[in-house]
């Protein structure tokens, strides 16, 4: 076993072709592990870390670290810092540690059915094959372009969807959602949640009050959505009709001929483009233009 050891300056290292321990020390360093199953520690600095082949250990431990894991199953340890984690493959660990913390599995073969709270998640490998992950202290989340299904925990927690039609349970605390395709459902739960839109085919027809909404898509095909304890939306830059529910709602319209509907609740709506029609409803409610040309 081969024992690299970093200086207290901006290091790139490498793994041998078997098992290292690769520490990287001060400075922001780039360690590469390649084959063989691998210890890397990133210590002090921002450092990217990379496992390669094998079952490999990454601890970033202090700074704000981008961790890959590549192949085999590897543990994943952020330590201190906004840390960012990379695996697509194998069995596989991730824990955050202290600050705000995401992990990619955009690549993965299949959808994640995945659940923050439960700190578990799984998915299908190219042979079918079901493959479980574990999370601690995870907040943000960029899913797969298949259909997932993403809980959160008691955190303020983002979560990024892609393509597929995907399911969303926010729990405690005030979640983000991130979806432009497919038929998704969202459900806030506690706190105050929002949706984003933005990138939408076409304006959106939301009825918060209903907890439902629709669009087109590419091909012109109307897409339904769902929105249960949803209390913010950025809609989009097409012409949108958006509704409020009891609660107290902000609206963010962008381009296009917008149309507001508050209901109950002390409602915000922000626009500041377009010929649109706003409706506060009941309670007090507000407006803002301050971003207007004239």
């Amino acid at each position: 076993m081969a024992i690299i050891t970093g200086t207290l300056n901006q290091d790139t290292l490498e793994g041998l072709a078997e098992d290292d321990i690769i520490q990287g020390l001060d400075g922001d360093d780039v360690i590469r592990g390649l084959e063989g199953d691998d210890i890397i520690q990133g210590n002090q600095g921002d450092d990217k870390l990379f496992g390669g082949e094998g079952d490999d250990v990454i601890q970033g431990n202090e700074g704000n670290d981008h961790i890959e894991g590549n192949n085999g199953n590897d543990i994943l340890q952020g330590g201190a810092g906004n840390d960012f984690f990379i695996d697509t493959q194998g069995t596989n660990y991730f824990d955050g540690g202290e600050g705000h913390d995401s992990v990619s599995l955009y690549g993965l073969n299949s959808g994640i059915q995945l659940n923050l709270a439960q700190e578990s998640g799984s998915y299908l490998n190219e042979e079918g094959q079901q493959i479980t992950q574990t999370f601690l202290s995870i907040e943000r989340v960029y899913a797969t372009i298949h259909d997932d299904n993403l809980t959160g925990n008691q955190e303020n927690n983002t979560f990024y969807g892609y393509e597929g039609d995907d399911t969303y349970f926010g729990g405690a605390g005030n979640d983000s959602f991130i979806d432009t395709q497919g038929t998704n459902y969202f459900d806030g739960g506690e706190g105050h949640d929002s949706v984003s839109l933005y990138g939408l085919n076409s304006g959106i027809q939301l009825n918060l009050a209903q907890e439902s909404g629709s669009y087109l898509n590419e091909e012109g095909q109307q897409i339904t959505q769902t929105f249960l304890s949803i209390e913010r939306v950025y809609a989009t830059i097409h012409d949108d009709n958006l509704t409020g529910n009891q609660e107290n709602n902000t609206f963010y319209g962008y381009e296009g001929d917008d149309t507001y509907f508050g209901g109950a609740g002390n409602d915000t709506f922000v626009d500041i483009q377009g010929t649109n029609y706003f409706d506060g409803g009941e309670d007090t409610d507000t407006v803002s233009f301050y971003g207007l040309n004239s």
